[in-house]
């Protein structure tokens, strides 16, 4: 059986390479592993925040961003009936 692992920025763009992926299993034996990449950004300056503040904020955006991703192309691919949900 053959692993792939599908990569994803969470962008708009990157929705249909991922909703294509995931009918890799129908056509051939294979397992899928997703990994999300994203950017965390950090202050260039020092300001009235500290890093630790700034990071732990940006972290959160990047969560909720990834998290939100996730959920409308699975429901995409309920609606299309590419998976099912139990």
């Amino acid at each position: 059986m053959q692993k792939i692992t599908v990569a994803t920025d969470s962008s708009d763009q990157s929705k249909a390479a991922l909703l294509f992926a995931i009918l890799l299993p129908v056509q051939t034996k294979c397992s899928l592993t997703f990994f999300i990449a994203d950017h965390i950004l950090t202050p260039t300056a020092r300001n009235f925040r500290s890093t630790e503040a700034q990071e732990k904020e940006q972290t959160e955006i990047v969560q909720q961003r990834q998290d939100l991703f996730v959920e409308k192309t699975t429901k995409v691919c309920i609606q299309q009936q590419l998976i099912q949900c139990t």
